[in-house]
């Protein structure tokens, strides 16, 4: 028997270049971990997301000297973060945590999403992030976050209330509107 080189488990950050690659093709560069502005870094960290969202992707942390599974519900909790920058997971209760992500799952996934011609919520969620930032550069008055997620649900149907929060977020960063995350009535000009 030949010595296997391959792993079968992967750190955060080299999840997030396979899935890049794989999303992406040619036009990735394993450059964009280290750039927030770029939309396909924003995209491939979505896809990733959805991936450890979806309980298809087996993933492993650690917490002190314990190994436990990650579960669909703990990468779709509230504070759930890939923490690119540090190679880990910002998980609720645990906090920063180190991980480890099956390859062939995570493989398996992505290619399952991104080929095939059908729409995904990989797609669904790019889109309403775009549709968000257009509705922002158009000067329109852009709704509060719960009416925003209302409207949203409806033009995309598929995503989470989770997904069309992130969406708005990824909007908000990239046009550089933070005064949109304040509560309460905009102030008059």
């Amino acid at each position: 028997m030949s010595r296997i080189t391959k792993p079968e488990f992967v750190d955060p950050r080299e999840a997030f270049q396979i899935v890049g690659n794989l999303s992406f093709g040619r036009a990735w560069s394993e450059e964009f971990v280290w750039d927030e502005e770029s939309p396909l870094r924003v995209d491939a960290m979505a896809n990733l997301r959805l991936a450890l969202e979806s309980g298809k992707v087996r993933t492993t942390y650690f917490t002190g000297d314990r190994q436990r599974q990650l579960k669909a519900t703990d990468a779709a909790a509230e504070f759930f973060t890939i923490e690119l920058e540090k190679n880990s997971l910002w998980l609720d209760g645990p906090g920063r945590v180190d991980a480890r992500i099956h390859v062939e799952d995570l493989t398996a996934y992505i290619r399952s999403k991104v080929s095939g011609g059908k729409p995904s919520k990989l797609s669904d969620r790019s889109r309403c992030r775009d549709w968000i930032i257009e509705r922002i550069n158009n000067g329109e008055e852009v709704k509060p976050a719960a009416m925003l997620k209302e409207e949203a649900r409806r033009v995309f149907p598929t995503l989470s209330f989770r997904s069309i929060s992130d969406a708005r977020e990824e909007a908000i960063v990239y046009t550089g509107r933070f005064d949109l995350k304040v509560a309460g009535r905009p102030k008059s000009t």
